[in-house]
């Protein structure tokens, strides 16, 4: 093999790692499953995916907390979406809603959506990342926040879910 061949596939490896690094691909938003390279993890995800409120009204913001369950674990990286609840088993259902911008993410653009999917924007350990997500204007109905955690580039858990939230009409 020549070395500029060599050379060549040294840098697509390295580049393929740094884009991991800085979060997922639009590529993601389908599956919600990295590109690493080995399967996803069977056990029960040593991470959570918790909902506040678990009620809203239109225009209210919904605080999503991905976190670990406990202080010997930490994750490197996350992808996560809001799902209407009656439909979330359905793997490829949209992405509902908008997620307002956190330090240390990248919000993505999924089928024709604007913001409606997150990840991380660095590869550093956290314990927890709290996120803003908005409803879609007049939706009303449950979500389900749904994501993918990846404790170290060979073991992620995909099909991590939150609570249920339920969006409702303003009361008369």
């Amino acid at each position: 093999m020549s070395k500029i061949v060599l050379a060549l596939l040294i840098l697509e490896e390295i580049s393929n790692c740094e884009s991991r690094s800085r979060g997922a691909p639009t590529t993601a938003c389908r599956s919600l499953i990295p590109a690493h390279g080995y399967p996803a993890q069977r056990t029960h995800p040593p991470y959570q995916i918790i909902a506040d409120p678990q009620k809203i009204y239109d225009n209210t913001t919904v605080t999503v907390t991905i976190r670990v369950v406990s202080k010997k674990y930490r994750f490197k990286g996350f992808i996560a979406q809001a799902k209407e609840t009656a439909y979330w088993q359905r793997h490829f259902q949209p992405a509902i809603g908008t997620f307002k911008f956190t330090a240390g993410t990248r919000r993505l653009n999924c089928y024709h959506g604007e913001h409606n999917t997150i990840t991380h924007s660095h590869a550093q350990y956290s314990e927890d990342v709290i996120l803003t997500w908005m409803p879609p204007f007049k939706f009303r109905g449950r979500i389900t926040f749904m994501g993918t955690i990846v404790g170290t580039f060979k073991k992620f858990w995909t099909r991590v879910y939150s609570n249920t939230v339920d969006i409702q009409d303003y009361p008369i």
